[in-house]
């Protein structure tokens, strides 16, 4: 695993168009992220699952371009390049028969192009990065929903992505569940730039930098974590104040994003 990677890496939205047959989901849609770790706000239908489908070119716009770290999708080079450097985690990964979780992380890297032998070492690190070694050789099948959650970013982490994209890794966990996988994102904020979706704003002090809200396609809000908060109008615990943020947030349009 690669350290001291520059976290500021860009991820530019260039007048990108898409729709989903006849849904449009981004119109013209131009965006800089550089402000990682960034959290990925929006209600459901926002585009923010579609936003890292395009960021990882596992989806194609019909119009406009997408930069990553330099990486361009005009090209079918482009696109396979990201596609090889950008790791994207599902909301719902799942283990596979028959595989350990060493097995199923190493086998996600393998398809991102990296060799049997490479992959196979690399899955100890990430593993340990994630704090699952000790599951290592357990069956894949046998995890918990927050394990699963962590052994599928070991996974991502394998490849040695330039961009981390994470679609609501803690949606349906438990509690504890949903704070161990928060931890990890935490940890890995620091050695790789990562975009997080999320519908849970009271987890956003504990590794984000930068805020973006997504409403109808558009950005609504964009700023630190702190001009995040100082919308908030009420609440005394976090959780009240960001979801009184958030509330706002949907609302304004920041200077930013004009």
């Amino acid at each position: 695993m690669q350290k001291g990677r520059q976290l500021n890496a860009v991820l530019r939205f260039d007048e990108v168009s898409f729709r989903y047959r006849r849904h449009l989901v981004f119109e013209g849609f131009s965006f800089d992220f550089s402000q990682f770790p960034v959290a990925l706000l929006g209600p459901n239908g926002a585009g923010k699952s579609t936003l890292i489908g395009l960021s990882a070119a596992t989806e194609r716009a019909r119009r406009g371009r997408i930069e990553v770290a330099g990486v361009s999708t005009e090209s079918a080079a482009g696109r396979k390049e990201i596609r090889r450097t950008v790791s994207a985690v599902a909301q719902a990964p799942t283990g596979m028969r028959g595989l350990s979780v060493r097995e199923l992380v190493a086998y996600t890297a393998w398809l991102k192009g990296m060799s049997h032998r490479e992959a196979w070492d690399e899955s100890e690190h990430a593993l340990e990065l994630v704090g699952l070694t000790r599951l290592s050789d357990r069956p894949s099948l046998g995890l918990s929903g927050g394990e699963l959650r962590r052994a599928a970013i070991a996974g991502a982490l394998c490849s040695r992505p330039t961009l981390l994209l994470l679609d609501e890794s803690t949606v349906g966990l438990d509690p504890a569940q949903r704070e161990s996988v928060i931890d990890t994102i935490a940890t890995l904020s620091t050695r790789i730039p990562i975009l997080y979706s999320t519908h849970e704003v009271d987890d956003l002090w504990s590794f984000a930098r930068g805020v973006v809200v997504l409403d109808a396609g558009t950005v609504s809000f964009a700023g630190t974590v702190d001009e995040f908060y100082a919308l908030a109008q009420r609440g005394e615990t976090p959780r009240e104040r960001a979801s009184s943020a958030y509330a706002r947030a949907l609302k304004t349009t920041s200077p930013s994003t004009r």
